[in-house]
């Protein structure tokens, strides 16, 4: 059966990164359509790996709160998108990225503020760490702007990866054993949080 196109304009554009561009759903306030940029091979190669995983993480009936929820391809007037649900805290407004927090709460606060902004942060990306290795999830781009912030209530919250997913590594060993995964995952954790914060997360 096929599913009729759906009609995007700028009203639904949400924001955009280094490779796609994000749309609000017309029809699903929970959904956003991200559609690949024109261009480059390698990018539209990496988000096939990663929509592959996704969809391997369904068919196994697999779910993990701690990504993002994936709603398979859709056809629409700007192009063939995927949808994704858009990460939302208690209150209904959109999660927003741990980098922007970062940044906003630095510039507001003394050396003793930033030193207990960086403990806040480093215990909640090891959170997030953690849930990874102990479930071999592999990355491909793991930044800042990809980890959201989801409010339980008004102070507490917990960090959602919502893009760079898959193994780019032709022999697949990371998803087979744990300590592989594990070491492979510590090298990513550390190379974004020292990007983030100015130092590993993990000492080794």
């Amino acid at each position: 059966m096929n599913h009729p196109t759906l009609q995007l304009t700028q009203q639904h554009y949400i924001s955009e990164g280094r490779d796609r561009v994000c749309y609000l759903h017309p029809e699903d306030e929970n959904r956003c359509i991200k559609i690949t940029k024109t261009g480059c091979d390698r990018i539209l190669k990496r988000i096939n790996r990663e929509i592959r995983y996704f969809e391997k993480y369904q068919r196994k009936g697999r779910y993990y709160p701690f990504l993002s929820a994936y709603y398979g391809p859709v056809e629409t007037s700007m192009g063939e998108g995927h949808m994704f649900e858009i990460v939302r805290s208690y209150d209904g407004s959109v999660a927003r990225t741990l980098q922007s927090y970062w940044c906003e709460k630095r510039e507001l606060l003394d050396e003793a503020g930033e030193a207990e902004l960086r403990d806040e942060i480093s215990t909640k990306v090891m959170e997030i760490y953690q849930l990874c290795c102990a479930n071999k999830i592999p990355l491909s781009d793991l930044n800042g702007e990809n980890l959201l912030m989801v409010y339980e209530n008004e102070t507490d919250y917990s960090l959602k990866l919502i893009d760079g997913f898959g193994n780019a590594h032709f022999i697949k060993v990371m998803d087979w054993f744990q300590k592989t995964s594990s070491y492979k995952l510590t090298k990513q954790f550390n190379k974004m949080f020292d990007c983030l914060i100015g130092r590993p997360l993990v000492a080794r």
